[in-house]
């Protein structure tokens, strides 16, 4: 499916090169969800791939290279250089010394908060947990702490976002227990597999859209009544990330950022060929498609 996607955008882009002097189409591609969203998603979805296996990341070269002339013919057309300069934010708020990690020292924004369940947590409950950033939060991460866990397969943590549509309207980061506020209840998508156990829950952060979340942590009564099982719940650090940053809001931006993930995304998957304890699959094709590559 990502093939035919880029294969697709490629005749797009194509289509749209052809017309630079009667539409502007870098404008419009810009702002286009094409190229706002859904390459952007793709590139970070598939971006693990590139260093799982070297097949993978021959193929993801190939789209690349497919894909990238086609935008960087587009943003040299459009006249302007790309300028993206990063805010330096400092850290507002006041939290605990306890809470203090490696995720709050590297962190550029300056919305966060803690999400956590009791510790243990109860049994036979449902308990929401609703964090709403300011509209300007155009994107958050999520990161869980390795402790996290449930005692038995039927306790589980589930993700959800508003549908489109959808806008919390809160002008003030907040934490919210949904037994304490009595918002009107809105559709909401859920998001990924649910969390349970000891071993499933993310390993590196979850990146969602908007400026909400809600973290639905459900449980069954204690059947298991084992002692060794641990009920220590969940706890995830959730931040807000501002979009545009100063000086990056343009009318062809969005091309231009484009450019900047495919670039990221070859890098990867050359750094990834590169290594010296590379292990290449049995096969003639793949070794002579990545002599090929570097040959280029």
């Amino acid at each position: 499916m990502t093939s035919s996607i880029v294969h697709s955008c490629c005749s797009l882009l194509s289509m749209a090169r052809e017309k630079v002097d009667e539409v502007s189409t870098t404008e419009i591609l810009s702002n286009a969800c094409v190229v706002t969203t859904l390459l952007p998603l793709i590139m970070a979805h598939i971006s693990p791939l590139a260093t799982s296996d070297p097949r993978n990341a021959v193929h993801i070269l190939n789209l690349i290279q497919d894909m990238l002339p086609h935008v960087a013919a587009l943003n040299l057309l459009s006249g302007s250089s790309m300028s993206i300069t990063s805010p330096n934010l400092g850290i507002s708020g006041s939290i605990n010394q306890s809470d203090t990690t490696d995720a709050i020292n590297s962190t550029t924004s300056q919305h966060y908060t803690w999400v956590q369940s009791d510790h243990p947590y109860k049994p036979a409950s449902v308990s929401n947990y609703r964090v709403a950033f300011p509209d300007t939060i155009k994107w958050m991460s999520l990161e869980f702490d390795p402790s996290c866990s449930t005692a038995q397969p039927e306790d589980s943590l589930q993700l959800y976002v508003p549908s489109l549509g959808n806008v919390s309207g809160l002008k003030n980061t907040k934490l919210l227990d949904t037994d304490d506020c009595d918002f009107a209840p809105l559709p909401y998508w859920p998001v990924l597999h649910k969390f349970t156990g000891c071993l499933q829950w993310p390993q590196s952060a979850v990146i969602l859209p908007g400026n909400e979340v809600i973290l639905s942590l459900e449980t069954a009564s204690d059947y298991l009544k084992d002692d060794r099982a641990s009920s220590y719940g969940f706890r995830c650090l959730v931040v807000g990330y501002e979009w545009p940053f100063p000086g990056s809001c343009s009318p062809t931006s969005g091309l231009k950022l484009l450019e900047a993930e495919l670039a990221f995304l070859g890098g990867m998957c050359s750094a990834s060929l590169m290594k010296k304890d590379l292990l290449l699959p049995n096969t003639d094709c793949c070794k002579y498609n990545i002599m090929f590559l570097f040959m280029l």
